[in-house]
């Protein structure tokens, strides 16, 4: 499942990214689990985002980035992800950071029928729409990320 770390912007979201397991019960809880064990949020964006522009292979385990890989070859450009490009590249889950309200919006792409969006990057569904399913205040109690997954659009 594709997925981007992101910050929120005045027209939306933009951020980087991230290829495997982007469900909310995994890169959902690894970042909050992130912010937990960190506790600064401009740290942790300025490390996963600014510093890692290539964008994620995946942050679980062995944490693997496309700008810093010695491990593939290829393009380390990788992609910047905003909400007017995000359904084409086949991402379906954003976490999208609002700094100053210490939150994080944790946003799905639908189809405009309503359908959830499934592709894979250059394959999404281009006039797929995005809806906040949750919006998580870093500081307060952990969510639970399998009911967030099964959110479906109003």
């Amino acid at each position: 499942m594709r997925g981007a770390i992101a910050r929120v912007t005045g027209e939306g979201f933009r951020g980087i990214y991230h290829h495997r397991d982007s469900y909310p019960s995994s890169l959902g809880k690894t970042l909050w689990d992130t912010y937990q064990k960190v506790g600064d949020l401009e740290t942790i964006l300025d490390c996963l985002i600014d510093q890692h522009p290539g964008g994620w292979s995946s942050l679980e385990g062995a944490a693997r980035c496309y700008c810093h890989r010695d491990w593939d070859k290829g393009d380390s450009e990788g992609w910047e992800v905003n909400q007017s490009n995000a359904s084409r590249l086949g991402v379906e889950w954003v976490y999208a950071f609002d700094v100053p309200n210490n939150t994080m919006l944790v946003i799905r792409s639908f189809n405009p029928s309503g359908a959830k969006v499934i592709g894979a990057f250059g394959l999404g569904n281009p006039d797929a729409l995005w809806s906040v399913v949750a919006t998580i205040d870093l500081k307060g109690i952990e969510p639970d990320w399998k009911s967030i997954e099964e959110i479906e659009e109003d």
